[in-house]
C-alpha cells in the first residue's frame, strides 16, 4: 500500500565511491515524519534507492560516525531503514558516511493508507485518509507543503484481469465505475460525496487501498 509522494536528492557530493555528509542533514530530512506518527489513517516511511538503476537497495551502506562508536545503518531489499534521530547525535553533528556516495542516491517519502482491502467500504473511511493526509501536511515547512501533491481520491488495485467494478450507492441512484487497463479503479474525492457518505461495494476484494495523489 506504499506509493511515493515525494523524491528528494541526498545532499550534494562529488565523491565517487564514497563520501560523508552531517548527521544534521539526515535529521532534518527524516525529522518530517516524527511528526505524523500518531495519525490514526495515514502513515509515512522513507525508502533510500540508488538513482542509477544498477544500485540495489540492499547494497547501500550508511555508518554514522559517532565518537562513542560506529553506528551502521541497514537497508532492506525494499529501500526502507531505520535512522536514530537522536538529540545527543544531533548536538554531536557526527559525519555518516554512505557508499555508494550521496550525490548517487534518492530518498523517497512515502504515505500510505492505514486501510484494510475489504468488499466494501463506507464513503467516511477515504474521507479520514484524506484529512488525514492532509493534516499530516500542515504539520511540514513551506517546502514540504509546496512540493507535496494534492489529494483527489483513492486508487484501488486488483489481482491482474479481475475487471472489478466499484458501486457507489448515491441517494439519486447507483453509480458504476469500472477498474482500467491497469487493474486500478479510483474513488474520487467528491464534496457532495462526503456530505452524503454513500456505501463503496466492490465486485472483488482489493490487493491494496491507495492515494491517488
Amino acid at each position: 500500500m506504499k506509493f511515493a509522494l515525494l523524491a528528494l536528492s541526498l545532499f550534494s557530493s562529488t565523491a565517487v565511491l564514497a563520501d560523508t555528509q552531517p548527521y544534521r542533514s539526515f535529521y532534518e530530512s527524516l525529522e518530517p515524519l516524527q511528526r505524523i506518527k500518531d495519525l490514526r489513517h495515514v502513515q509515512a516511511d522513507a525508502r533510500l534507492s540508488g538513482k542509477e538503476a544498477g544500485v540495489a537497495p540492499e547494497w547501500i551502506r550508511m555508518v554514522i560516525k559517532s565518537r562513542s562508536g560506529d553506528i551502521p545503518i541497514t537497508v532492506g531489499a525494499d529501500g526502507r531503514f531505520t535512522f536514530p534521530l537522536d538529540q545527543r547525535l544531533f548536538e554531536e553533528d557526527p559525519p555518516v558516511e554512505s557508499t555508494p556516495s550521496s550525490d548517487l542516491l534518492k530518498l523517497t517519502v512515502t504515505f500510505s493508507a492505514r486501510i484494510e482491502p475489504a468488499k466494501s467500504y463506507h464513503y467516511a473511511q477515504f474521507v479520514a485518509v484524506a484529512d488525514d493526509y492532509k493534516e499530516g501536511l500542515s504539520r511540514q515547512d513551506f517546502l514540504w507543503r509546496m512540493r507535496a501533491p494534492s489529494f483527489k481520491g483513492m486508487v484501488l488495485r486488483f489481482p491482474k484481469g479481475a475487471e472489478a467494478v466499484a458501486t457507489v450507492h448515491l441517494a439519486d441512484g447507483a453509480l458504476r465505475i469500472a477498474s482500467d487497463e491497469k487493474d486500478e479503479l479510483r474513488i474520487p474525492d467528491k464534496r457532495a460525496w462526503r456530505k452524503e457518505n454513500p456505501r463503496v461495494e466492490l465486485s472483488v476484494v482489493p490487493e491494496s487501498v491507495k492515494l491517488d495523489l
